[in-house]
């Protein structure tokens, strides 16, 4: 038995032993610098404006106050990020574990802008908003993740993105964060939203259908035609 109250002593120890218990690699990236930037980002802004980063399974049960909804855990954010900027929302479901193979890498990478996944997380936020208040049908649903990555095309008006550790990303994001606090401008996007989603599927929500890379392609010109 080991005892110490330092956490870099414990997260290491954590690190070296997670062969011998069921640590995910999830919950074992955890523990990295990145993610922990990432909870302190989340937990900055303003309160009417501030959600949860949920670096650890059930961190915030005991805290009072806090709205579940706000709560944004590892997985979500790995999906809403892979969807809406690295535009494979096909993975996020059917091949979630191939997205978690590139953490540190393509997703958490330590030279990443960190607003780049408060702006995934809050595009997710206010899309399950929509769900719950029936402004969306829920059978929009099935495509949720494409609907992040095209809402992502639109609010920054790009198809291109900048690079991930750029001061024009900052301030893109920025500005998609403010787009998405305008109670009219997030709900008049997601309604062109909503009109690519169906224009790509030919209105047929069929889920074999949605989550491929082809309706991936087909979303993505139809954003780039609005651009353009």
């Amino acid at each position: 038995m080991i005892s110490t109250t330092d956490l870099e002593v414990r997260n290491d120890i954590i690190k070296a032993t997670n062969r011998q218990t069921q640590v995910s690699d999830e919950q074992l990236f955890a523990l990295s610098e990145f993610p922990k930037k990432l909870e302190v980002y989340f937990s900055s802004h303003q309160q009417s404006r501030k959600l949860y980063f949920e670096r650890r399974s059930r961190q915030y049960n005991s805290v009072e106050g806090i709205e579940k909804v706000r709560i944004i855990n590892m997985t979500t954010v790995i999906r809403t990020f892979a969807s809406a900027f690295l535009e494979l929302p096909h993975r996020a479901t059917r091949n979630y574990k191939a997205l978690v193979k590139t953490l540190g890498s393509d997703i958490f990478n330590e030279t990443h802008r960190i607003e780049m996944y408060y702006s995934a997380a809050l595009i997710h936020y206010r899309l399950e908003y929509l769900f719950r208040s029936q402004y969306i049908n829920t059978t929009y649903k099935v495509a949720r993740y494409h609907m992040h990555m095209a809402f992502r095309i639109l609010g920054m008006d790009l198809v291109n993105l900048p690079p991930k550790n750029s001061n024009e990303m900052k301030r893109k994001c920025e500005n998609l964060i403010e787009l998405l606090w305008d109670e009219t401008k997030y709900k008049e996007l997601f309604d062109k939203v909503v009109e690519v989603i169906d224009t790509a599927s030919e209105n047929n929500l069929d889920r074999d259908t949605i989550r491929t890379e082809s309706f991936t392609q087909k979303v993505r010109v139809e954003c780039d035609n609005i651009i353009n």
